[in-house]
């Protein structure tokens, strides 16, 4: 989420749930809760045994829809797209599917990828992220979303980069960012990231377990993808304090 953009949303609120981060000046407000997206999944941890790579692209709106509106946004996302698949080895890229976003907005992605790497595998949407995230060895991310997130709480063992100054953070989160990076999983280049992604390819299960990357992955997904044995009822408790209307006081633990 943008930073304009988180702040506006906690303005307008009363009460604001997120998958466990929290933002100093609005305290009041923000209730961290357990992920529902997340709720009943299983680890999905690293094996050798699986084989390719899961690239999850993404798309802009071309038309303006919300503040901040950046029109070449987009070339300069596809620029690094074409970066990072220029840096892979061939034998690599021949093991990758790429899994362009649902919603092409006109941009015509899928064709402009295969104009440059015509052997490129598109993947479709008969198959649910998930489903093809358990059926990868490594999964790649290039932008700070749902679906990087969606990875590392089950435990995936995962590749991320981007433009940091084309994607701003927020400063509290920065720091959970900082020790992804020096897990080794988050890159602020598309030929280092390609790079890695190669070198850890063949062995993914050492890289993945290593326990400082380990800790850094708990770390974050403790702060923005929360998981709980006991989400189901923690919602409920929750649902029911605020049922109760004013008065609400944000759950202790």
């Amino acid at each position: 989420m943008h930073v304009s953009s988180a702040t506006h949303e906690l303005k307008i609120t009363d009460r604001y749930y997120t998958w466990g981060w929290e933002f100093p000046e609005f305290s009041s407000k923000i209730v961290p809760m357990p992920a529902t997206k997340f709720i009943c999944r299983t680890p999905i941890g690293a094996s050798n045994e699986k084989e390719g790579i899961l690239f999850s692209a993404s798309a802009e709106p071309r038309y303006l829809f919300q503040f901040p509106f950046d029109e070449d946004k987009i070339n300069d996302y596809l620029r690094w797209l074409l970066r990072f698949l220029e840096s892979i080895p061939l034998e690599l890229r021949a093991k990758m599917r790429m899994r362009l976003f649902r919603d092409d907005f006109g941009w015509d992605m899928g064709e402009r990828l295969l104009d440059s790497f015509p052997d490129l595998f598109l993947e479709n949407w008969d198959m649910t992220f998930l489903e093809s995230l358990k059926n990868c060895r490594l999964f790649v991310c290039d932008l700070p979303a749902t679906t990087f997130a969606e990875a590392l709480s089950v435990d995936k063992p995962t590749i991320m980069f981007w433009d940091p100054d084309a994607n701003e953070l927020l400063p509290e989160a920065e720091p959970y960012y900082d020790e992804l990076r020096q897990a080794g999983i988050l890159y602020n280049s598309p030929e280092v990231a390609a790079r890695a992604a190669h070198a850890v390819y063949e062995d993914v299960e050492s890289w993945w377990r290593n326990p400082e990357l380990q800790t850094a992955r708990r770390r974050f997904c403790d702060r923005f993808a929360r998981l709980s044995t006991n989400a189901i009822d923690e919602w409920a408790k929750e649902f029911k304090m605020v049922a109760m209307g004013p008065g609400l006081k944000k759950p202790s633990g």
